[in-house]
């Protein structure tokens, strides 16, 4: 197993916001921009009377997605599995507190599913003039033979978003999404066999799975209104160079 791949797996157990370089390759990683993880704009594209809510927002993505709106100035409220990622939950919280901005509210874990739909609806009754990212995936597009449910529930990601950006334009409200390609996250270890682990990402032109904080700043292009005005109903897709067409 090379040394990116290897470091992927660590981050699993344990996210750094601030990722090591792997050993060997004079502190950088093929595909990678210098100082990766960290926000060096000069100018934040969020303010702290932005909330955002994220659902997942204790482990993997949803973490790095809630770390980088924290680190942009956002007020940041995430859910998670009551009784199941408690620890996640916690640690969490204790990085997102280390960075939040002045004047920011203190991030908040909500115990609760928006999965149902009366949860979903009350949190778009309660917004005007906002956003929602959804999260699709490469393999929406591509399809894979060995995840035939997931790539089919992403695929029906990818129509929702558009179909839904439709519906609440009238509203201000934009809506889009992120379709990561192979990734680095905990539940990659659980879920695919090892000598398929030492092979995750060898199928994009970048030759490795990215890492969640590679993904996380789309979303926070996608919400702030100094980039992202103009866009409605369209999908990002930092899937380390695989092409697609739609």
């Amino acid at each position: 197993m090379d040394d990116h791949k290897s470091e992927g797996l660590s981050w699993a157990d344990q996210w750094d916001p601030e990722p090591l370089p792997a050993a060997g390759d004079g502190g950088r990683r093929k595909g990678n921009r210098d100082n990766a993880g960290k926000s060096n704009a000069a100018k934040k594209f969020l303010t702290f009377q932005w909330v955002a809510l994220i659902t997942g927002g204790d482990s993997g993505i949803g973490r790095a997605v809630s770390y980088y709106f924290t680190l942009e100035g956002a007020t940041v409220a995430f859910t998670y599995v009551k009784g199941q990622e408690v620890e996640d939950k916690d640690q969490t919280l204790k990085i997102l507190h280390g960075i939040k901005a002045q004047g920011a509210k203190d991030p908040i874990a909500l115990p609760t599913d928006v999965g149902f739909e009366e949860s979903c609806k009350q949190v778009v009754d309660q917004v005007e003039g906002s956003c929602i990212i959804n999260t699709a995936s490469l393999a929406a597009y591509q399809g894979n033979q060995n995840l035939l449910d997931y790539s089919s529930t992403k695929g029906a990601i990818v129509a929702f978003t558009r179909s839904l950006s439709q519906q609440l334009i009238s509203r201000g409200i934009h809506v889009n999404a992120v379709a990561p390609g192979p990734v680095w996250t905990p539940l990659q270890p659980t879920s695919t066999p090892a000598e398929k682990i030492a092979q995750l990402g060898s199928e994009v032109p970048l030759d490795r799975a990215d890492e969640p904080y590679e993904i996380a700043p789309s979303y926070v292009f996608l919400a702030s209104n100094d980039c992202a005005s103009y866009i409605t109903g369209q999908v990002v897709h930092p899937n380390g160079g695989s092409i697609v067409n739609a």
